[in-house]
């Protein structure tokens, strides 16, 4: 009796404390927007590559080749990536925890934000930095750039040195999720900085 006490004493502290309700709720927000990018590009990469040519219709191939490997959309997406050695069955498994967190956060928020002993998983939100940047990168190297665009043979660049605009902002929304918030603040200095310089050149 004393322990569930306490526990719920705990629980209203943290609920309460609004620099920690604060900060659960930011935490919550970033692995949830976090969480629709990664859908965005495990599901996105199969429909652009069986995009029909100017009509917005993936046609019949990515029917026949990515929604036949299973009836959830996503985990079909997640197959076909595999198929082609986008991703690997360790990054499956790793996939489901994700997601499984991203339903908890998203239908037990309430338990999160004020219990004391549980929270948003900042390790599975790397996990899913990761698995995106695997995927662009793969996509960059295999389906978008070639020696033709004048960027070389891009399977000799190290994966470092390839960044999309996804893994970007996903690092923008880890410094947030860590309460830094110093790189945006640069960011938008800079941008405000160049800004009359990209309306002189818009203007033209």
């Amino acid at each position: 009796m004393q322990g569930s006490a306490e526990g719920a004493l705990r629980s209203w502290e943290q609920l309460l404390n609004p620099i920690k309700l604060r900060q659960n709720l930011v935490r919550a927000s970033v692995f949830l927007a976090a969480y629709e990018l990664l859908q965005t590009v495990v599901k996105g990469r199969p429909k652009a590559f069986f995009l029909v040519d100017v009509v917005d219709d993936p046609g019949p191939g990515y029917k026949g080749k990515v929604l036949r490997l299973h009836k959830d959309k996503f985990l079909a997406s997640c197959l076909w990536l595999k198929s082609l050695d986008a991703i690997d069955a360790d990054d499956l498994k790793t996939l489901a925890r994700i997601r499984r967190h991203r339903n908890e956060v998203a239908h037990e928020l309430f338990q999160i934000v004020s219990g004391a002993d549980r929270e948003v998983q900042r390790g599975l939100l790397i996990d899913l930095m990761k698995i995106v940047a695997k995927i662009d990168q793969w996509w960059l190297r295999e389906m978008e750039l070639d020696e033709e665009d004048g960027f070389g043979d891009l399977h000799e660049i190290p994966d470092e040195e390839i960044t999309s605009g996804n893994m970007m902002l996903l690092s923008m929304m880890l410094s947030m999720f860590d309460g830094d918030d110093s790189l945006l603040r640069d960011l938008h200095a800079a941008l405000m900085e160049a800004q009359p310089a990209i309306k002189r050149k818009a203007s033209r």
